[in-house]
């Protein structure tokens, strides 16, 4: 289900993040119990293939470094977000990820394909969704101030924020304390998109019709570089060769974390 929220952490009911029992428990058991009903993916690229290991640890770092009951996972409905969701359900299963808080930040304006895409994935995974309608500075300090201790984000080495990153980050000064756990950080634009090909996993419709990194309709376009020139039309983001320009049809905005 999704809920709204302020950056309080208040939904359009009576719940916070208390009622949404985060941080019920601490066992970290689930990782070596559920890890093992992970689905038997063939993978052929030994590249690959070590990134998801690595991944798969990273997870697994962070959940016996912090207990599952004090990780947030923020997910955004976007390519490098359903890549995680997909290595979270590898470690956790499914019924660890529905432990999990799952933390998304409103847009003023954003795609209703994006939307639709969310409502979609948050019903097929039974996630709760909380959406926080409010400054981002300040919904993280709401997290913080619930004591969650670090939380999972899908950024990449190529998005302006991940430059500097490692795969445990804290956050920087004057923001509120936490961990930034990025298991894909060092994954490449084809590596993401080997990865949903080969698991057949689920992505927003804008996809499929050239757009290669998605924000909002004020700062997005189809990729100029997937564009056919004769019919008009825009080729599937799978199609992009060299992800160098994956941002080709972003403008830059302001850095988040």
């Amino acid at each position: 289900s999704i809920l709204c929220m302020s950056s309080a952490f208040h939904s359009t009911g009576d719940s916070n993040l208390n009622d949404m029992n985060c941080g019920a428990t601490d066992d970290t058991s689930i990782v070596g119990e559920l890890s093992q009903q992970t689905l038997d993916i063939q993978i052929d690229s030994p590249s690959l293939s070590h990134l998801v290991t690595n991944a798969h640890d990273a997870i697994r770092i962070a959940v016996e470094d912090h207990g599952l009951a004090n990780l947030a996972f923020s997910f955004n409905g976007g390519k490098d977000s359903v890549v995680l969701l997909l290595l979270l359900v590898d470690v956790l299963g499914f019924q660890g990820l529905q432990r999990m808080c799952v933390l998304t930040f409103a847009e003023p304006d954003p795609f209703p394909e994006m939307e639709d895409f969310m409502h979609d994935i948050a019903a097929q995974y039974a996630l709760r969704l909380w959406v926080l309608d409010g400054p981002f500075k300040e919904g993280l300090a709401a997290v913080a101030a619930q004591g969650l201790q670090a939380v999972f984000l899908g950024t990449r080495r190529a998005d302006p924020d991940g430059r500097d990153l490692t795969v445990f980050t804290p956050t920087t000064a004057g923001w509120p304390p936490m961990i930034r756990v990025c298991p894909i950080l060092d994954w490449g634009y084809q590596d993401v998109w080997a990865f949903l090909t080969t698991r057949q996993a689920p992505c927003c419709s804008l996809y499929a019709k050239g757009y290669t990194s998605i924000g909002v309709p004020a700062d997005t376009v189809p990729n100029p570089r997937l564009r056919n020139p004769q019919t008009g039309g825009y080729a599937h983001a799978a199609f992009l060769t060299d992800g160098a320009w994956e941002r080709a049809g972003r403008v830059a905005r302001t850095s988040r974390l």
